[in-house]
């Protein structure tokens, strides 16, 4: 954990440090090296420093990936050369995810819940077109959000999801990818956020079209891009 300047919990700093830092973050053109130089103390703070060089950005950007979208330099830099923002993206949206999932809200957390099961539902739907339960379901996972579920409602919305779970359960393994949909509706109403993330991740990758191992991560990388992006939204503005 760090501080909300980045400094990492039981790290020291002297008044001179403090002093320094401020003044580097009252000149817009600070030298790299300065911005450097404030880096190893106040991270958080040097990403936020408009003349942040990229290189160091980039960096910084692996722990503190929130700060580093909101950032002056970071919306300068998306706009100069998003593929390497994409970049960073695709090789630690993962991570991310795991370290920021419970970050949110709970109520926030719910909603990223239904938006995840949301995502996946075409999966199950493309086999049980008909059945309308995990839509129910996830409408529900919103209403408890904003706290207009009722015990008995919830209740009712297990009960639609189960009806689910016994129709996948006699088709078996020819709806593998299906049943972990109706896995991942479950968890997010049971506010089990991680399990959610995880389910999605398996479905997409047992749906894929091509059953190559490379095809199915390749579908499961998206989905897990998809799932910080949705993540980050909600750790940011929301706009």
């Amino acid at each position: 954990m760090a501080s909300a300047c980045g400094v990492p919990d039981g790290q020291t700093m002297s008044y001179d440090d403090v002093i320094e830092a401020r003044e580097i973050m009252r000149d817009p053109m600070a030298s790299a090296a300065a911005i450097t130089r404030m880096a190893r103390q106040f991270p958080v703070w040097a990403l936020n420093h408009p003349n942040c060089p990229k290189e160091l950005w980039e960096r910084l950007a692996v722990d503190h990936p929130i700060e580093a979208m909101q950032s002056p330099a970071g919306q300068l830099f998306f706009l100069e050369e998003p593929s390497d923002w994409l970049a960073l993206e695709q090789k630690h949206a993962k991570g991310w995810l795991g370290k920021y999932q419970l970050v949110p809200s709970a109520s926030d957390q719910l909603l990223l819940g239904a938006d995840i099961a949301e995502h996946v539902l075409p999966i199950f739907e493309a086999k049980y077109p008909h059945d309308k339960n995990l839509h129910r379901a996830i409408e529900a996972i919103r209403q408890k959000a904003t706290g207009h579920l009722t015990p008995k409602m919830e209740t009712a919305a297990l009960l639609a999801v189960a009806s689910s779970e016994v129709a996948v359960r006699q088709d078996g393994a020819m709806v593998y990818d299906a049943a972990h949909v109706v896995g991942v509706v479950q968890a997010a109403l049971q506010g089990k956020l991680e399990d959610a993330l995880v389910g999605a991740q398996t479905s997409v990758y047992n749906s894929s079209p091509d059953p190559r191992m490379g095809a199915r991560l390749a579908w499961e990388a998206k989905e897990i891009l998809w799932q910080w992006r949705r993540l980050a939204w909600y750790l940011g503005d929301k706009k």
